[in-house]
């Protein structure tokens, strides 16, 4: 991991006063992208409770989760979903959702059980019982729970789940309980099936990761799809005038073929309402993870597409230097709600160094998402690039930063900006990290050179750390 914490950056323009790069007056001056990187702003601090939940063996990977605050008893739930490494299917293990209870405000957690009971519910028309449910929302209304899930039989596999045959299917379900702890009873109708879905736009067929919410007059599904082999994904939407269904079709919503600017490689879940809106956090899945984008549409008419607007295209989330997040966000967006001191509490995921799923909480004003002055770059298992979006007359360059791993600060950039491929894991391409000059810096020294557009580098000078240089 790699990770650079710069809390001032001066430029002195030819003929003008230094200006200062890293104040929150300039994030807009700095590029974001899904796969190239993202400088973010964003002012949220850790909790020292994190890590809440760590993966353990056969379950390696706790990467998804959605965190709830019960309106009846203030206590604070946390649904978790549990994997084995590598998403695998095995139906001996089934991927599921644990739940775990805090009585003091995320301080300290409990176990408290399963949400759902795994392989033991039949679906009508399934000959193959329910196996995995891992990722879970949760809504209070009419003094029940009520619970939105994404599922699949029991034999499922990655071979099948995007074109099931007849006696494989998975898809979305809803389960309501007396108790936010569960246990959650399934309906037997499920909300909706890959097996019986049209695929949308022609490709997205498979439904999953769904969020559940109460509006004026009916129920609201917000649902991410994938298109399978195509490597996209979207946020499409179904309403009903009873939990129990039936369900609308699903409606895209949030989806790269839309008439408007969306980010690629963005997979949504789950979403949260706020003072009538509803937002859904996305993440980028290139493969530095560091890039969150934030979507916002009024609940009342969330099933509008044109209601939707792209409210933070990055400058949403940054990653901190500690072991459990060593791989950014991972696995879903973070997941969270507004207190009643106006703190936007938040749950997020992520895998330490060595692999396993971690959750973890985080938080920030709800009114102050950035803060001040500095900003965060990281690359985890790949690189990232970011560069001011105008150009600079340069006379003198000063940089105040902390500095994990390597980093170049560079200018005179020529390079082609581009990602490798299109898909998730894709990484800034090679001639996107060619032709500058710029200074190097790592654990053991520095080194000041010239990179030309096929990535050919000459070292002008060298030199052990500390580096202090205008």
């Amino acid at each position: 991991m790699t990770m650079l914490l710069l809390a001032g950056l001066f430029l002195v323009p030819g003929g003008m006063e230094m200006v200062d790069y890293a104040s929150g007056t300039h994030c807009e001056s700095w590029l974001r992208h899904p796969v190239l990187g993202d400088p973010s702003f964003d002012s949220f601090t850790r909790s020292p409770a994190n890590p809440v939940l760590r993966g353990e063996p056969p379950h390696d990977w706790p990467v998804n989760g959605f965190l709830f605050e019960d309106p009846a008893s203030g206590d604070w739930f946390l649904y978790a979903g549990r994997y084995l490494r590598g998403y695998a299917l095995l139906a001996e293990h089934p991927s599921h959702c644990l739940v775990l209870r805090s009585r003091d405000r995320g301080r300290h957690w409990e176990r408290v059980g399963e949400a759902l009971p795994m392989n033991t519910h039949l679906f009508a028309g399934e000959s193959s019982p329910m196996g995995h449910a891992p990722d879970v929302s949760v809504v209070y209304d009419g003094g029940r729970y009520h619970m939105a899930y994404d599922w699949t039989t029991a034999n499922t596999s990655w071979e099948n789940v995007f074109d099931p045959p007849a006696d494989v299917n998975s898809g979305v379900g809803y389960a309501w309980s007396e108790t936010p702890a569960g246990p959650f009873h399934p309906t037997a109708v499920p909300v909706v099936t890959t097996r019986n879905q049209t695929p949308l736009l022609g490709k997205y067929r498979r439904m999953y990761a769904s969020t559940i919410l109460r509006r004026a007059e009916d129920w609201l599904i917000l649902t991410l799809t994938d298109s399978g082999a195509n490597f996209g994904w979207a946020l499409a939407g179904m309403t009903a005038k009873a939990p129990e269904g039936p369900w609308t079709e699903p409606k895209l919503l949030l989806h790269p073929e839309r008439a408007a600017w969306h980010p690629p490689l963005l997979e949504f879940f789950p979403s949260f309402v706020h003072e009538g809106r509803v937002y859904a956090p996305a993440t980028s899945v290139a493969r530095n993870r560091n890039y969150q984008a934030l979507f916002i549409a009024p609940l009342e008419n969330a099933m509008d597409p044109s209601a939707w607007e792209l409210a933070q295209a990055g400058s949403v989330w940054h990653a901190e230097p500690v072991e459990w997040e060593d791989k950014g966000i991972w696995g879903q967006a973070f997941s969270g709600f507004v207190d009643r001191d106006g703190v936007f509490q938040v749950m997020f995921p992520s895998r330490d160094r060595d692999g396993f799923g971690t959750l973890n909480l985080a938080s920030r004003p709800w009114n102050r998402p950035y803060r001040e002055r500095g900003f965060v770059l990281s690359g985890h298992e790949g690189p990232s690039i970011t560069l001011l979006k105008h150009g600079v007359a340069l006379r003198a360059l000063q940089a105040e930063f902390t500095l994990r791993g390597s980093a170049t600060l560079f200018w005179d950039y020529h390079g082609v900006l581009d990602p490798d491929r299109v898909s998730s894991d894709s990484t800034p391409h090679a001639h996107t990290l060619a032709g500058y000059t710029g200074l190097e810096m790592d654990g053991t020294g520095w080194r000041l050179v010239i990179v030309d557009g096929v990535g050919g580098s000459a070292t002008l000078a060298s030199g052990a750390n500390p580096v202090q240089a205008e």
